[in-house]
């Protein structure tokens, strides 16, 4: 099967070339890199979950491990160590971009 095969005409966005025509979806040989596909609303959800007073996503001290209080030293999200992180403040962001599409998370 193919990702285009599995989506559909569902609610994930298609890149596009800078010339705006589209160029389907694609996949590469970088996994994970570029294989998680959501809509904005399935983020939406995803943030909201990781932020609740109760995560019911991880337990508390996996949170913590992922998300340390110094802002450094984070798994999976960038914090002011990081090269594409914020150096000032208190912000977790994470992101990332293949051909067509550019994504930004910041928490």
């Amino acid at each position: 099967w193919t990702l285009a095969d599995a989506l559909g005409a569902g609610p994930v966005a298609v890149p596009h070339f800078a010339g705006r025509l589209p160029m389907g979806y694609y996949g590469v040989a970088e996994y994970p890199a570029a294989q998680l596909r959501a809509s904005i609303g399935d983020l939406g959800k995803y943030l909201c979950a990781l932020t609740a007073p109760s995560c019911p996503l991880l337990s508390a001290p996996s949170l913590r491990e992922m998300l340390p209080a110094s802002f450094t030293a984070g798994l999976a999200w960038w914090g002011r160590d990081a090269t594409y992180g914020v150096r000032e403040g208190s912000v977790w962001s994470h992101g990332g971009f293949m051909p067509g599409v550019r994504s930004h998370l910041y928490l």
